[in-house]
């Protein structure tokens, strides 16, 4: 039997354009991949999927999310890429008010900087979005993120291993599990986890966090080779993540030879 909310859905669906669907198909696959370049691309091709169909409400909240992406890794003061975001979730909810990717954008929107991470408000929209589709394991991923900022570790652990069981071959899930295990200081744990996590889901955040695990454990020289690789393919260093372990990496040996 269906569920009401399951009901609802069979009653709003209607034919999508293939050529929106085929842009959407490709959009998904570049965003996931969490490059600037990617990234990039990934929002030309939801461009492309709305403007093909402008009723594509699953196409409005992934150009969203992209363009949420792209304010967290890469243009954080971009006021014009969060108005489009803000624009494409609510083109979203007007087609399909209980889509529940359209509350997993609006939920990642509001947790932001700007709007000093109100981590209810933001529980409340991914709470929603599982209501809607037990199954997103986006949704359950990005609570699980929220739970780690809040120190709710076991909470986060949990949502994640159910995100996984929907979804094994997610990733950037994989590598929230071992986000949760750093910050819970477990960092062998945490290390296994991030060598078991796809680098080219986010090369910076794989490295900064596999280089901290290894600095943790007093693995120096590992540490300071997986940043010198990191900084030979990347020199730009987006936020200067990998210039602040260097950082860390010379003021520990400066302490040890002082301490000698």
């Amino acid at each position: 039997k269906l569920t009401p909310e399951e009901q609802t859905s069979r009653t709003r669906a209607r034919p999508i354009d293939s050529k929106a669907y085929d842009y959407f198909l490709r959009g998904r696959y570049y965003a996931s991949r969490q490059t600037k370049e990617d990234n990039e691309t990934g929002i030309g091709m939801f461009d492309q999927a709305v403007a093909a169909d402008p009723e594509f409400a699953a196409a409005w909240a992934e150009l969203a999310q992209a363009c949420i992406w792209r304010l967290f890794l890469f243009t954080p003061n971009e006021k014009k890429l969060e108005e489009k975001a803000s624009v494409a979730i609510e083109k979203a909810l007007a087609i399909d008010p209980e889509l529940p990717e359209a509350h997993l954008a609006r939920g990642r929107l509001l947790w932001t900087p700007a709007n000093h991470f109100p981590h209810d408000r933001a529980i409340q929209e991914y709470r929603r979005a599982l209501a809607a589709n037990p199954n997103v394991d986006e949704a359950q991923s990005y609570l699980a993120l929220v739970y780690i900022h809040i120190g709710a570790f076991d909470q986060a652990l949990s949502e994640l291993h159910k995100a996984m069981a929907v979804n094994p071959s997610n990733g950037l899930t994989q590598f929230r599990i071992s986000e949760a295990l750093l910050f819970e200081g477990k960092y062998e744990p945490a290390l296994v986890a991030l060598r078991t996590t796809p680098r080219d889901v986010n090369p910076a955040l794989v490295d900064h966090e596999t280089a901290w695990a290894l600095l943790n454990l007093g693995r120096k020289a590992e540490a300071s080779e997986v940043i010198d690789k990191y900084l030979n393919e990347h020199p730009e260093d987006y936020g200067g993540l990998f210039a602040g372990l260097q950082a860390v990496v010379a003021a520990s040996e400066g302490q040890e030879r002082r301490a000698e």
